[in-house]
């Protein structure tokens, strides 16, 4: 795995803790409740879980065991996979406004939309 990889998956990890603890808080409260903003942030709870997911899986997909991402020149596999794919970049754009987002990790307009500095 790549620096980039790697944290890519310790911000996943951080904010799926975050998801996991809100429905394990709201759970059957919130269902079970007429009240619209409990119900909203499970939703939203729930949400980030399943996107959570789907960001691990991108990642996964683009490690060298895998090797999913053809539509680039693999023909260098280690510069390939030290040149950070633009999808994992775009992933990386979402966190851009935390510790440790290297700026070489950002594509155009990424730091700007996540509050980060631009």
């Amino acid at each position: 795995m790549t620096d980039l990889t790697t944290w890519l998956l310790s911000q996943i990890d951080a904010d799926e803790a975050v998801a996991v603890e809100g429905v394990e808080t709201l759970g059957d409260w919130a269902e079970d409740s007429a009240d619209l903003d409990a119900g909203a942030l499970l939703w939203q709870a729930k949400r980030t879980l399943a996107q959570c997911a789907a960001h691990r899986r991108i990642v996964e997909l683009h490690s060298p065991e895998v090797d999913a991402c053809p539509p680039m020149d693999t023909s260098d596999d280690a510069a390939f996979y030290d040149s950070w794919c633009p999808t994992l970049r775009a992933i990386a754009g979402i966190y851009a406004d935390r510790p440790g987002f290297r700026e070489e990790w950002a594509l155009s307009g990424d730091t700007e939309r996540a509050g980060g500095a631009g």
